[in-house]
């Protein structure tokens, strides 16, 4: 046996492995955390109204997404959705409809529509509703 393969199994060699596998694991529960954390914070940004953009306020849609569900101009049409920290998932009827958050223009986007209308959140007044109405 080589001096460079017993390394690995006196206790020297033994830490090293211990501090390396501590090393690994601290990392995967530092991403995870990041990411949990990440998701809470547009489940945080996702809920409220958001208001249909570049159409006339009088035939502007509204759009509610709360704990209890998405309400369309204030009729609730869904008690269950799902979102992953990017898109909103629920049925309007029997058709799947899907919503993209983009966080950093703060707009909801219809994707699976054949119009991609986007909505504003109404009453956030943050760095990215500057200059807008």
């Amino acid at each position: 046996m080589s001096s460079g393969s017993r390394f690995w199994t006196r206790p020297l060699g033994i830490a090293v492995i211990a501090i390396g596998l501590c090393g690994v694991v601290m990392i995967g529960i530092g991403v995870h955390s990041v990411i949990d954390h990440e998701n809470k914070l547009a489940r945080k940004e996702l809920l409220g109204t958001w208001r249909e953009a570049n159409v006339a306020s009088y035939s502007a849609n509204r759009l509610k997404v709360s704990n209890d569900g998405v309400y369309w101009n204030g009729d609730l049409i869904s008690t269950h959705f799902s979102f992953d920290g990017a898109t909103l998932e629920f049925k309007h009827g029997n058709k799947r409809q899907e919503y993209y958050l983009d966080r950093l223009k703060g707009t909801l986007v219809h994707i699976n529509g054949q119009y991609k209308a986007q909505y504003l959140k109404q009453g956030y007044h943050g760095q990215y509703t500057q200059g807008r109405n």
